[in-house]
Parts: structure tokens; sequence; C-alpha cells
């Protein structure tokens, strides 16, 4: 018994240095820090418009996860400045914010993720996280196809009323997933 008493305690002190830190060329998602021009670092040619690439990942041991308030900082959303791109010669003002709503849709996933993560941090540390890798894919492909109808019906954000519809949306859901924000 106290063998196993100082393994699981030799575990938790492992897994809270078990992150790994934030390489320099991504971006945390904000709720205070919008978008700028200078985070996309590849210049696109005129009038290629310009791509952002987002990304998330989550490092941690299943106790880290435990809990009521969990450890929502070790599911991350950023953006890959490196690989996103941006043409400076178009309406660099509306891309952004095409590109701010999108990167705020994929936060509202991530936060649903990040509550699948709390919800299964039990039973993937008993069983292993087979559940948890299917739910994480379901909601990778829900993102997808959400981010997909918002360029649609934004007509890739240039139709104002629905562009403020979406944000609204997306806001309320935000809200409504506070409890799971990393900020």
């Amino acid at each position: 018994m106290k063998l196993f008493i100082l393994l699981f305690t030799l575990s938790l002190a492992a897994s809270a240095t078990y992150g790994q830190a934030l390489a320099p060329d991504r971006l945390l998602w904000s709720s205070t820090r919008r978008l700028q021009a200078s985070d996309f670092h590849i210049i696109a040619k005129p009038g290629t418009g310009g791509q952002a690439q987002y990304q998330y990942d989550y490092n941690g041991h299943p106790t880290q996860f435990m809990g009521k308030r969990g450890n929502n900082q070790l599911v991350r959303n950023m953006l890959l400045c490196s690989a996103s791109s941006i043409d400076s010669t178009g309406n660099v003002a509306d891309f952004l914010r095409f590109e701010q709503t999108l990167f705020d849709i994929q936060e509202v996933y991530i936060r649903r993720l990040r509550q699948t993560v709390r919800a299964n941090a039990f039973r993937s540390l008993m069983v292993g996280n087979q559940k948890l890798k299917a739910e994480e894919d379901k909601l990778t492909v829900e993102a997808a196809k959400r981010r997909i109808a918002y360029s649609e019906e934004t007509n890739y954000g240039t139709l104002p009323d629905k562009q403020m519809e979406w944000e609204a949306i997306i806001q309320t859901e935000l809200s409504a997933l506070s409890e799971f924000s990393a900020e």
C-alpha cells in the first residue's frame, strides 16, 4: 500500500511538469487580444486573400483535469503564425474580422473539448482514453462543419448583417462555456 501511495504521489509530481512551453510562433486565443496583421507571418500575393492556420493541443496527466475546475490551460487553442498568410493589399480589417470569428468558433469547440476531457479524466486514468479520442474526433468534425457554415452564410465575412449575427451567436456560446475558458 505504501508503494502504491509513493508511486501515485510521484506520478502527480511528474505530471505537474508534463506540459510544453508555447512555441514562439504560436498565439493563444484571447478574449481581449484580437488578431492583428502582424500575427500573420506570410505575406500573400496581392488579390489572393490569405488564410490563418489554427491548431490545438493538450498535454497533461488525467489527474490534472480532475475536479470542479480542472486545468483548462492544458488544452490550448492557438494560431500558428508562421503558417498563416495575409494579403496586405486587400481589405485587412474585414479579413482579420473573418479570421477572428473562425478563431472564436474554434475556441467554442476547444471549450467543449475541455469539458469532455474534464468529464472523462477519471475514466481515462483507469481504462485509457479511447472514448476521449472518439469525442475529440467528433468535436473536430463539428468545428470544421461549423466553420464552413459560417464562411458560406457570411460570404467569407463580407455580409455585415450575417457577420454580426454570427458574432453574437459565438459570443453567447463562449459565455455559456466560460467555466472551460483557459483565461
